[in-house]
């Protein structure tokens, strides 16, 4: 079954070219080969650190379209951090991507905390994430007749994560894949930029929150820490306008090796449809009954990033990026309480950072 993250995520993270070819604008220079070619055998740890800070800026209501009709004062500020590393080991190759990869997950891990003030009331509450394939081994084939990898497990593991798995860690779309000069530059797929914050693709994260009491107010306007909790909820189709700009600017020394450097710049809108998100945090609420009938969630991201690629391994070598970051939720429900009955719109802006890090090691 495809979800609604997988479809992207196999567009933008598969082997097929998602680069336009580079404009080369500096003919003179020495050319580098910057494409992924490891050594079949070879073994490669990956720490992936993923981290966003947001604070409500705005809250904007109807009631049956007028005004805000006595809504009290809401503040919220939330932060998640999310933890991947994976080793993987090589143990076939087709041009430019793996055949076959054993893939052991050795830590998942996320963890949140928010606060949510509504008037003169405050309440502060965190969660942690686990996820059921920590300590699992994957082994991903690629199949040329179906144009993708068929991934089982080497021992058992939860078969209902399969689909949403990934294989490319290696950031594969955000290069040439070939030899390119000094100054050249190239377009990256907006999409394989968004799937950045979901490494290694839908891995089962399970949230155990601390316990607290639910404000009836927060989720008669649809405001809540959870819609933000978690990357997935974040990630959605990029409209056109949406940019990612890649630039060589060489080759330089990092511990003794060899390294090419890509700048990286984005601008990207995307959005989802949140609907069912938001009617789940609805339906918690005993005191009133809530039928939302349109839930969107809108991501702004613009920011800069620097890919470092090892020359002589052709592999990632590692990755830094940070963004100032914009989510927009956007609600329309029914809601009757008792005898009365109304329909809320509510509009929520948020505003903070998103950053992230890729540390590679060979173990």
């Amino acid at each position: 079954m495809r979800t609604l993250l997988q479809a992207p995520l196999q567009a933008s993270l598969g082997t097929a070219c998602v680069l336009s070819a580079p404009i080369l604008v500096a003919w003179a220079a020495t050319a580098d080969r910057v494409a992924f070619a490891p050594r079949v055998g070879s073994e490669l740890e990956r720490t992936v650190k993923t981290r966003m800070t947001l604070e409500l800026q705005t809250v904007e209501t109807t009631v049956d379209g007028e005004g805000d009709h006595g809504r009290p004062e809401i503040g919220i500020t939330l932060a998640w951090d999310r933890g991947l590393v994976v080793t993987d080991r090589f143990d076939a190759m087709r041009y430019g991507a793996p055949a076959k990869l054993r893939r052991s997950y050795d830590t998942i891990e996320a963890s949140s905390s928010h606060t949510l003030e509504i008037g003169p009331e405050t309440e502060e509450g965190e969660s942690s994430g686990s996820s059921p394939l920590q300590d699992s081994v994957v082994l991903f084939e690629w199949n040329e007749e179906e144009q993708e990898y068929e991934r089982t497990f080497e021992a058992d593991g939860p078969s209902e994560l399969l689909p949403g798995l990934v294989e490319d860690v290696d950031l594969r779309a955000l290069v040439p894949g070939d030899e390119v000069a000094e100054g050249a530059e190239w377009t990256v797929d907006a999409a394989a930029f968004l799937a950045l914050l979901l490494p290694g693709g839908e891995l089962g994260l399970e949230h155990e929150a601390s316990e607290h009491e639910r404000r009836p107010e927060a989720v008669m306007f649809g405001v809540g820490p959870e819609i933000c909790v978690d990357p997935a909820y974040l990630v959605g189709e990029p409209d056109d306008a949406s940019s990612v700009k890649a630039k060589y600017t060489g080759a330089r020394e990092v511990d003794g090796g060899r390294v090419g450097v890509v700048q990286v710049r984005f601008e990207i809108t995307s959005t989802r449809d949140a609907q069912q998100t938001l009617q789940a945090f609805a339906d918690e609420l005993d005191e009133a009954e809530i039928d939302v009938s349109v839930g969107a969630l809108e991501l702004g991201l613009n920011g800069e990033a620097e890919l470092l690629w090892d020359l002589e391994a052709g592999r990632l070598a590692g990755f830094d990026w940070t963004a100032n970051a914009t989510v927009v939720v956007e609600r329309v429900a029914q809601v009757a309480m008792g005898a009365r009955e109304a329909e809320l719109e509510t509009d929520l802006t948020f505003t903070g950072e998103i950053s992230q890090s890729i540390t590679v090691e060979v173990p």
